[in-house]
């Protein structure tokens, strides 16, 4: 976790949901199984560290099959975690993925899916909008987060504006003025979610995307935490 990150949150009281793809800062697009169990164990004890702050996410990749099953059944039903992670290392509508959606919806938690639209396709199984709404068809109960809207996030807003079991993350991608507008006016306020994406993207420069966004104070607390929180059970509510 990144030494500055963590001091912001802390300093503001500010609950984060965290997930780890690779030690040291190396992140790992194609782990092994020992990896991934390795990448959780370090964001469970950052969140022994940091009760009621920091959120893990469970990262596992669906070449694992079954063995990934039962790493989400040890992070999010015994650990705590609070969704599941899916990176590049398989597109998100292979068949893999379905007995992970499916232990998804019996837990009650979101994947957070990352979707990238660019120029060139330098990762072959990186998945795009189009399969996740493939996956999100296939199980309209599920909750989906598609993080970075994409990157090019007027194509991914849309792409996913008709499934509405989707909602994006604003991570990732440069914070161009209009684009948390056009997420809300395209998707409601309550389908949009504040991501950092940090240690890869500067925290402050992420949320002045949030506060400089034409919308209103409501729509901005809801996007900035009250969203997340309601996603993920923190308000009380059911996850």
């Amino acid at each position: 976790m990144d030494a500055e990150f963590l001091a912001f949150a802390e300093q503001w009281r500010m609950p984060f949901a965290v997930s780890c793809l690779g030690p040291n800062g190396r992140m790992l697009a194609y782990p092994t199984f020992e990896e991934c169990v390795r990448c959780n164990d370090m964001v469970l004890d950052l969140m022994a560290k940091r009760p009621g702050l920091a959120y893990g996410f469970c990262y596992v990749s669906q070449a694992h099959e079954h063995k990934a099953v039962e790493e989400i059944r040890r992070c999010v039903r015994d650990g705590g975690m609070r969704g599941i992670k899916l990176w590049v290392a398989v597109k998100c509508d292979d068949e893999r993925t379905f007995p992970i959606a499916e232990e998804a919806i019996s837990l009650g938690v979101p994947i957070l899916q990352h979707s990238y639209l660019r120029v060139e396709e330098v990762l072959p199984e990186e998945s795009k909008p189009e399969h996740i709404v493939s996956l999100a068809r296939r199980y309209p109960e599920m909750k989906m987060i598609m993080a970075h809207m994409a990157l090019r996030w007027r194509e991914g807003i849309d792409a996913v504006a008709d499934c509405p079991n989707v909602s994006v993350d604003t991570s990732g991608c440069d914070p161009e003025l209009g684009s948390v507008e056009y997420a809300v006016e395209r998707l409601g306020v309550e389908r949009v979610l504040f991501g950092s994406d940090a240690p890869g993207r500067d925290v402050l420069c992420q949320i002045g995307r949030i506060m400089a966004a034409d919308i209103s104070e409501t729509d901005r607390a809801k996007i900035l935490c009250g969203n997340a929180e309601k996603l993920l059970g923190l308000d009380g509510g059911a996850a």
